[in-house]
């Protein structure tokens, strides 16, 4: 996953015991970075549907089961903490976000906050969720919406489609 994340220019921020978190934009900003975010989530869940497929084949292990929340906003990315112990992060609510975002996402389910859906509608095929999420101390109910494919596969079968079409 850390190499998915570094091939479209993010950076891992930290390790969990329940996940990874990456951000784009620091220290190198990227107009499109929304949609490496996107494009790396899509990566990421491939990857891991091959590793189950191998584990399962290997070790008969259940299969690892992740979901993706992608946030896009305004952070502080830096150097926290004191002289005895730094650490370059990010912090702010859009990290926050990511994580409730995340929190909500079924198997192999890839989510996005309004923010983002805005800067990638274009290049995904997105389906907006019944129902948004709320956050402690905040007013508003955040949109969430689902991405289902890269629009850029989508055109390709449908050209696909229509050339192999059969004579009627």
């Amino acid at each position: 996953m850390t190499d998915i994340v570094f091939s479209y220019g993010g950076t891992v921020d930290n390790y969990s015991g329940h996940g990874l978190t990456a951000y784009w934009g620091a220290p190198i900003s990227y107009e499109d970075s929304a949609q490496r975010a996107c494009n790396a989530g899509f990566e990421i869940l491939k990857g891991v549907e091959e590793l189950n497929k191998s584990w399962e084949r290997e070790f008969h292990l259940q299969p690892l089961r992740i979901g993706i929340g992608i946030t896009t906003g305004n952070a502080v990315v830096g150097n926290f903490g004191s002289e005895q112990r730094f650490n370059y992060t990010i912090m702010g609510d859009v990290v926050d976000f990511a994580f409730g975002v995340a929190d909500r996402t079924l198997y192999s389910q890839i989510l996005i906050t309004e923010e983002t859906y805005l800067k990638v509608k274009d290049k995904f095929l997105v389906q907006a969720l019944p129902q948004g999420i709320s956050f402690k101390g905040k007013v508003d109910e955040i949109r969430l919406y689902e991405i289902t494919e890269r629009a850029e596969y989508i055109k390709h079968e449908k050209i696909e489609a229509t050339r192999w079409k059969a004579p009627e």
